[in-house]
């Protein structure tokens, strides 16, 4: 009998992705296990990290002294260059490479020459998810061989669908853009782009929520896109909304053990 697998598909959200690391805090304190992985934008980082074996301890640690030398999304000049990207993941993982991970991992992006979506499976993981981090109008095309890559947001902000291809029987998304359509209160123009950004997408994430499971959606109005702060609060947030659905996927793990 071949094992039922579940898989878990972590969203996009620039800065509020620290959420997802609340989340896993979840995940992993009740002893929820995925398979595979997948991930976008912010998405991708907490994905890489995750199959890569990090706790979430060791996440938030490393966000923590990450912010504390500078934004782990920007380093200023126009427009951002996404390599610094690179360079964090790097310090988290390592150079490693997708077939080096403990689970199976592959994050999206979009191509500029095709404008075709992109799976990235192979190859470096930091250099994967500097491409999947990179925000149009905000961040520097990533080149990869003749590809030119950015944010896949644009094509497919949820890849659940991605999960599912990969062997997925059940898949439970994190969706950090449910406030997505409220727009933002802050005067910051790089927040503005951002919300632009997120408003414009927000229409990819009606495919990959229809092929979700089961959705973790944590409210985090109110939280800039572009700045790495309240951290403690963020993380908090997402592992309230995990807990809101754990007896859910518990029961969901307990039916696909029996199959």
């Amino acid at each position: 009998m071949i094992a039922k697998k579940i898989g878990v598909t972590f969203g996009g959200g620039a800065a509020k992705g620290v959420a997802h690391i609340g989340v896993i805090k979840c995940f992993q304190e009740n002893g929820i296990d995925f398979d595979i992985v997948t991930g976008n934008n912010a998405g991708s980082i907490a994905g890489a990290m995750y199959a890569y074996g990090y706790t979430w301890r060791n996440m938030l640690k490393f966000v923590q002294t990450a912010t504390k030398r500078k934004s782990i999304w920007f380093k200023y000049g126009f427009l951002y260059n996404s390599a610094s990207i690179e360079s964090i993941v790097e310090k988290a993982i390592g150079n490693v490479h997708f077939s080096d991970l403990p689970k199976p991992f592959c994050c999206v992006a979009c191509n500029l020459r095709t404008g075709k979506l992109v799976v990235l499976n192979s190859g470096k993981v930091a250099k994967a998810v500097r491409a999947s981090c990179s925000i149009p109008g905000i961040y520097k095309p990533t080149p990869i061989g003749d590809m030119l890559l950015v944010d896949g947001c644009i094509i497919n902000s949820i890849p659940s669908n991605i999960c599912r291809n990969m062997g997925a029987d059940y898949v439970v998304t994190v969706d950090l853009n449910s406030d997505r359509r409220k727009g933002t209160t802050s005067d910051s123009f790089v927040e503005y782009l951002l919300t632009s950004f997120y408003i414009m997408v927000g229409s990819n994430a009606v495919t990959g929520l229809a092929n979700s499971d089961l959705v973790i959606s944590p409210n985090l109005t109110g939280f800039n896109y572009h700045k790495l702060e309240r951290i403690e609060e963020l993380v908090e947030l997402g592992e309230k909304a995990a807990y809101e659905k754990l007896p859910q996927i518990k029961e969901a793990v307990r039916r696909l053990k029996e199959q």
